[in-house]
């Protein structure tokens, strides 16, 4: 699922990210402004927030059972997410986790 997100970044991006989540490991009590719990109408998705390049990246997903799901990276500027559908194929992809429709794997980082 963030096989195409990763492919659209920059090396810097992915260093940034990859140093980001490194660091939220190791936080026990996530909170603004790295990470919001609840979006409006996200039925339940959350989002891990960084900068790198001038741009404001997300990583949409959830919490089930102590673990957290990434689903879909994006950039997210006010309103406007790229990829466009990022909010809605996050939310497809968290009902199909829930349901056990689909298997994970944990990221390698």
């Amino acid at each position: 699922m963030l096989q195409l997100f990763s492919y659209r970044r920059l090396a810097q991006e992915k260093a940034d990210a990859d140093e980001f989540l490194k660091n939220m490991r190791k936080v026990c009590d996530w909170h603004m402004p790295d990470y919001r719990p609840r979006l409006r109408d996200g039925e339940g998705l959350g989002e891990l927030r960084w900068a790198s390049e001038n741009k404001q990246h997300r990583l949409l997903g959830f919490f089930m059972k102590g673990c957290w799901y990434a689903v879909v990276g994006c950039i997210h500027k006010q309103q406007v997410y790229d990829p466009a559908d990022a909010f809605n194929t996050a939310k497809r992809y968290k009902r199909q986790i829930e349901s056990g429709a689909v298997r994970t794997v944990e990221y390698d980082l």
